[in-house]
């Protein structure tokens, strides 16, 4: 079962719920990336089951399906809308699969 945290932005009102990095659930594995196409943070399927190998939106941004994304630095936690660093809840907000 995967988990999403809020995300805050330490200077913008910029917040998103994501699993911050690498997570997986029942429907395969996910990784948080920027997304060009829309400046949001995404969390990315990068390994799909079975069920979801078919899917075309793989690899894609979810929001605006632009496959236009680059990995968010899980280090660094930049906003993509600032630049400022981002905070990562310390317990989960919600449980997926």
């Amino acid at each position: 079962m995967g988990c999403w945290y809020l995300v805050e932005c330490t200077n913008c009102d910029y917040k998103v719920e994501s699993s911050a990095g690498i997570d997986e659930g029942f429907f395969g594995k996910v990784q948080t990336h920027v997304c060009i196409g829309c400046n949001n943070l995404v969390d990315v399927t990068i390994e799909p089951n079975e069920h979801m190998k078919d899917n075309p939106n793989i690899d894609k941004c979810k929001k605006c399906k632009s496959d236009k994304i680059i990995l968010w630095d899980t280090e660094e936690r930049l906003c993509p809308k600032c630049g400022f660093q981002m905070t990562v809840s310390e317990n989960p907000t919600t449980l997926w699969d």
